[in-house]
């Protein structure tokens, strides 16, 4: 049975004031943030898969993955989520037997409560790429969209 191993955490914020102007900016609205917004990411890998050093001695390997994005809460709900994995032995922090999902929740919360700014972590050397894709919907109850709706053009069509 595979294990995951966590090793360490790190966690972003982006104030909501920053990403409301970099909407105005794109042309996309403003005010659709109220509250900052966090990325948290988990350093870690599974126990049984392993690679060799330079020097020929078996290692983990690990990398750093985004685990939770959101409000602080909707980001600690993934956690929460994530911690379950710790109760039935299928997820544990580096050196530990076990780990309970209370202190896997409690380790999220106190790396979530400093977070540091994008510009931090991108100094350490730590990066993440992401593409952000905006639907607009279309005005619905207007004559256009009743008529494609009776035609069976559906609500997401471009189509006039």
């Amino acid at each position: 049975m595979s294990t995951r191993i966590v090793d360490d955490f790190a966690a972003v914020r982006l104030p909501f004031a920053k990403l409301n102007e970099d909407l105005v900016r794109l042309g996309l609205g403003d005010d659709a943030f109220y509250e900052d917004q966090y990325m948290l990411f988990e350093l870690g890998g599974d126990n049984n898969f392993t690679t060799r050093s330079a020097s020929n001695h078996e290692v983990r390997v690990r990398s750093w993955n985004l685990v939770a994005v959101g409000m602080r809460w909707e980001a600690m709900s993934t956690m929460v989520q994530f911690a379950t994995s710790c109760e039935g032995g299928s997820m544990r922090f580096a050196g530990d037997r076990h780990t309970s999902p209370e202190s896997y929740i409690r380790k999220a919360r106190s790396t979530i409560a400093p977070a540091v700014p994008a510009i931090a972590l991108s100094q350490a050397g730590m990066y993440c790429g992401a593409e952000i894709r905006v639907r607009l919907r279309e005005q619905r109850w207007t004559p256009e969209w009743l008529h494609r709706r009776q035609k069976g053009q559906g609500e997401h069509s471009l189509q006039p």
